[in-house]
């Protein structure tokens, strides 16, 4: 959360509803970048540590080529920035006016999210850190979803004043 004093100078300059709207885009772009561009750094570092494992072990057995491993990086990064962006706008200004309530419930919600058996994030991101199968239309929903929620959250209060 941005202090109110800086939200309140850029409001008066944009105006409170399109500072407000402007945050979702920005959020999702800070996000969605890094995630993008962190699956080349990886797979550079992977061939780097795969090519001397090869040489020092022998040739794979029996592997895959990078493609689905590259693809399911990519849609583990995007849920997890849709889940981000959907918990940041139901659970920060201007629904949750208190920075603290705020830090503390994004910070609940998000380790249920990620943590609890029957959450769909949960069974979106499991088979990726355990090796299991992918199921491509249960990510795709629950990435669904956490947009969905993100947009809720910045419909909600983009008719009143959202300052302060």
């Amino acid at each position: 959360m941005e202090p109110a004093a800086a939200r309140a100078c850029v409001e008066a300059v944009a105006g409170a509803v399109r500072v407000h709207l402007a945050q979702p885009p920005a959020a999702l772009t800070a996000g969605a970048v890094p995630a993008v561009l962190g699956v080349p750094a990886v797979l550079g570092v992977a061939g780097v540590l795969g090519v001397a494992g090869v040489l020092a072990l022998g040739g794979p057995a029996g592997r895959s080529g990078p493609g689905p491993a590259v693809a399911a990086g990519l849609l583990a990064g995007l849920v997890a920035v849709g889940t981000g962006l959907g918990v940041g706008a139901l659970c920060n200004r201007p629904l949750v006016r208190s920075p603290a309530s705020a830090i503390l419930l994004s910070r609940g919600a998000l380790l249920g999210l990620l943590v609890a058996d029957g959450s769909p994030v949960n069974a979106a991101l499991r088979p990726l850190m355990y090796g299991g199968r992918v199921e491509l239309p249960l990510v795709a929903a629950v990435g669904g979803l956490a947009f969905a929620a993100g947009a809720v959250g910045v419909a909600l209060p983009a008719g009143r004043r959202v300052g302060q």
